[in-house]
């Protein structure tokens, strides 16, 4: 990963700031623009698998694609899936070309990125159960694709690191497998979190003054859930990833914008806590100046070397199958 482009600083701005502040009118003709019309061109030296369907929903064939190094012999090797942002009705699995992860093909990874359903195909908890649906079929395709499933890191940024954070706080067998149970485990084992929302009750209390109260009908979390929010505790608890937070989950980066006017710093900050609280391998990467993914010193080397960094503390890449850093 390297410093974000000019393009994904606009990219980021429109996907992420302007459905979360209720501007469906504008953000339904920018999505048609900024959406991924396909997959990204395979790198040299890279394999595509692509339009690999792991769940289906009626006629709905959710669909992945695998980008893996040409040359990786016999040895299986650690995955790290990528979750699209766009407020969860916008972005693709073809997102990921922004954000530069086809570059961990060369440094020892096999990559994944999934579709999962809009809230306006379905509310939740589709979302999520569509993430671990996603992870499962990464699990049973090991020995087909190489993957190590003993080594499967997640990330994602906006609302792909709500559902990164949701299935890395959700790490024990059978937690949130809504739809699709399985004997098939969809645990992970480091978890990415770019300013992700962690407890939608407690956004009102430290939104930016200008955004769109959380709890109005029609703002993206009451959508997503939906019903406004606060009168929906419980069913909002199950979608808040600090809820499940008891000691068990993986190793955790996040990384927020001390600026962000969208989703407030609060919400990392509040996981972050509760993760070591409860004894969990967490940091917190607060960007200078940064706001909802641009802006400040999100354009910085140093916070990509980081994640960099983190994956290859916690996943290994390079080491024997099923190697692995043991959680304190």
């Amino acid at each position: 990963m390297r410093a974000l482009p000019p393009v994904l600083v606009k990219f980021l701005l429109i996907i992420f700031l302007l459905p979360l502040a209720g501007c469906e009118a504008i953000t339904s003709k920018l999505f048609a623009v900024y959406l991924e019309p396909g997959p990204p061109d395979t790198p040299d030296g890279v394999v595509a698998y692509r339009d690999q369907v792991y769940a289906k929903h009626g006629e709905r064939e959710l669909l992945l694609d695998i980008y893996a190094p040409a040359a990786r012999g016999e040895q299986a090797l650690p995955v790290i899936l990528y979750l699209f942002g766009g407020g969860w009705e916008a972005g693709n699995r073809h997102q990921l070309r922004r954000f530069g992860m086809l570059d961990y093909t060369g440094e020892g990874y096999i990559v994944a990125t999934a579709d999962y359903r809009y809230m306006t195909e379905a509310v939740y908890p589709a979302q999520i159960d569509d993430v671990k649906a996603a992870i499962r079929w990464i699990r049973s395709n090991a020995q087909n694709y190489g993957f190590d499933s003993e080594r499967i890191g997640i990330i994602g940024p906006s609302a792909g690191g709500h559902l990164a954070a949701l299935a890395g706080t959700t790490n024990r067998p059978g937690e949130l497998e809504v739809g699709s149970p399985s004997d098939v485990p969809s645990h992970v084992h480091a978890v990415v979190d770019y300013f992700g929302p962690t407890d939608f009750l407690q956004g009102d209390a430290h939104r930016h003054e200008n955004a769109k109260p959380w709890n109005a009908p029609d703002s993206a979390v009451s959508r997503l859930i939906g019903a406004p929010i606060e009168s929906a505790p419980d069913k909002v608890a199950r979608a808040n990833p600090i809820t499940f937070i008891d000691g068990s989950e993986p190793p955790f980066l996040i990384i927020h914008g001390e600026d962000d006017g969208l989703v407030p710093l609060h919400q990392s900050v509040i996981l972050h806590e509760a993760l070591l609280a409860a004894g969990v391998s967490s940091e917190l990467l607060v960007v200078k100046g940064g706001d909802h993914g641009y802006g400040g010193d999100f354009s910085k080397d140093e916070h990509a070397e980081r994640v960099r960094a983190f994956f290859k503390q916690h996943l290994k890449p390079g080491d024997p199958p099923g190697t692995r850093r043991q959680q304190p």
